[in-house]
């Protein structure tokens, strides 16, 4: 018999698919509470396969949260979109780190940084279920994996000491248009702080941190609009991520 949380991460599954959207869950799917929202994440993964993980800091302003991210592997930079997939999509231009191993339960910060492989600059896909995801409550949105609709990663490289996050310069262009930069964001010490979180997450779902796994850290700039048609390019000093929306 199939469970509240696996109709729920069914629909939601066949919304991310279809790019249609719902008001919110049916009064029987909807999680009332954090641990629902979990047995949601935690059917989804049991049924089909990821793309990675995201992890940020709680839409409370206390702690961390995290979403398995949506598709079966990380889009490969350049990735095409189509105008009608694109229509109702957002990105998030973010850094991203790849598992050079296996990341355990318990895991302390030295241990995060020496199992991160690569860091890359990546496009988060971002688009929600829900027809206005303000409107949801935060069990609603862990369910619908904060918005997630799959990653494009783009070009990295090993960390080395002279990087720092903090600081770290990242460019978005459209048609080589500039239509935004940062030059803040999550230090390294708070993405090992949150590598360390989510591998206790993980493995409470029964999907441990496996070496390979990409992992989405944060956003640096948007959400922004890629319904207009064109050549998005992201840069930094870790690599480059690009993704064509046709016409």
């Amino acid at each position: 018999m199939t469970t509240r949380a696996e109709e729920a991460a069914d629909l939601l599954a066949s919304l991310a698919l279809s790019g249609k959207t719902i008001e919110r869950l049916p009064d029987a799917l909807r999680p009332a509470s954090e641990a629902d929202a979990m047995a949601v994440q935690r059917a989804l993964l049991s049924r089909r396969r990821t793309s990675g993980w995201k992890v940020g800091p709680h839409p409370s302003g206390s702690g961390w949260a995290g979403a398995p991210l949506r598709g079966h592997s990380p889009l490969a930079s350049p990735a095409t979109l189509t105008a009608q997939d694109a229509a109702s999509m957002q990105i998030e231009v973010e850094v991203a780190v790849v598992l050079g191993s296996d990341l355990p339960a318990g895991a302390t910060p030295a241990e995060a940084k020496a199992a991160i492989g690569t860091a890359h600059l990546a496009f988060e896909l971002f688009r929600s279920s829900y027809a206005d995801r303000t409107a949801q409550d935060v069990p609603s949105l862990l369910a619908d994996h904060f918005n997630n609709a799959g990653i494009v990663l783009g070009s990295g490289r090993p960390l080395t000491g002279d990087d720092d996050l903090a600081v770290l310069t990242v460019q978005l262009h459209r048609d080589g248009a500039a239509i935004g930069d940062s030059g803040k964001g999550a230090s390294l010490d708070l993405v090992l702080e949150s590598l360390c979180w989510l591998a206790g997450y993980a493995s409470e779902l029964g999907a441990p941190l496996q070496r390979g796994t990409a992992i989405l850290t944060g956003a640096r700039i948007g959400p922004l609009s890629v319904a207009a048609a064109g050549a998005y390019a992201g840069q930094s000093p870790l690599g480059d991520a690009i993704l064509h929306v046709g016409r």
